[in-house]
């Protein structure tokens, strides 16, 4: 299932998905958990920009509940471990009494921003720097490839012992 906003960037007629936007409105528990959902989404981004030879991508994703918003960051530092880590938790004004909540929303906003053109530049880095081409990494240039884990976005049954 697809997120319900995606910011990316082209590069030679490629898509790059950097930000992922999970939306719902007040007092809906209809679907599946947000965080759950965005954390599926940034783990498929990151192994796409490591398929492409992109050096230490960070991905990022936003949850929006209502008026309670989170932001959060992914990336692949290690073997096989993504990193999901809650940048911010804050709420969108609602109201005109509420406005000084904007500070703090767009200071969250300024971040992730922020990490998604990081990772724009290590794009281009990437193509400039010839040590990649898109679809075509040189395994012993990026040795990421090998870290990617498949998502694990359904929970496997544990082995039941026989009774006894």
């Amino acid at each position: 299932m697809l997120p319900d906003f995606i910011v990316y960037a082209y590069v030679r007629s490629i898509r790059f998905d950097l930000l992922a936007v999970e939306i719902k409105p007040p007092e809906s528990n209809k679907g599946e958990d947000d965080k759950r959902k965005i954390a599926r989404e940034l783990h498929l981004m990151i192994n796409a920009l490591v398929d492409n030879g992109v050096e230490s991508p960070i991905v990022c994703g936003i949850s929006v509940d209502g008026f309670k918003c989170a932001t959060y960051q992914m990336d692949l530092k290690y073997d096989g471990i993504y990193r999901l880590t809650e940048l911010s938790q804050f709420e969108l004004p609602s109201n005109m009494e509420e406005l000084g909540k904007s500070k703090r929303c767009l200071a969250s906003f300024i971040k992730v921003q922020e990490l998604i053109s990081s990772t724009a530049e290590r794009i281009e880095n990437c193509l400039k720097s010839k040590r990649c081409t898109l679809n075509t990494v040189d395994p012993k240039l990026v040795p990421k490839e090998e870290w990617k884990r498949p998502s694990q976005d359904i929970l496997s049954k544990m082995n039941k012992r026989p009774k006894k």
